[in-house]
C-alpha cells in the first residue's frame, strides 16, 4: 500500500500545475491596463471595474470544469459570452 501512495504523491507533484509568480505579475498588470482603459471608457471609477473584473473572473473559475489546456479555456469562455449573449433581451 505505501509505495501507492507514493507513486500518487510523485504523479500529483509531478501533475499539479505550477504557480508561477512572474506569470500572475503579468496577468496582474494587464487586468490593471484593461481596467483603466474600461473605466476611462466608461467614465466608472478604476475601483469599481477592478472589482467587477475580479467577480467575474472569480465565477468563470469557480465554474469551469475543463481540463485546463488553452484551448479548453478559450472555448469555454466563449461558451459562456454565447450563453450570456442570447438571455440579454434586446433594448
Amino acid at each position: 500500500m505505501n509505495p501507492i501512495v507514493k507513486r500518487l504523491v510523485r504523479l500529483e507533484e509531478r501533475l499539479t500545475p505550477k504557480v508561477n509568480e512572474r506569470q500572475l505579475q503579468i496577468v496582474a498588470k494587464l487586468r490593471e491596463r484593461r481596467c483603466r482603459r474600461l473605466a476611462a471608457e466608461r467614465n466608472d471609477p478604476y475601483e469599481e471595474v477592478l472589482r467587477e473584473s475580479l467577480v467575474e473572473d472569480q465565477r468563470f473559475i469557480d465554474n469551469y470544469r475543463g481540463n485546463g489546456t488553452l484551448a479548453d479555456v478559450l472555448r469555454y469562455s466563449r461558451r459562456i459570452r454565447l450563453e450570456a449573449a442570447a438571455t440579454r433581451t434586446p433594448d
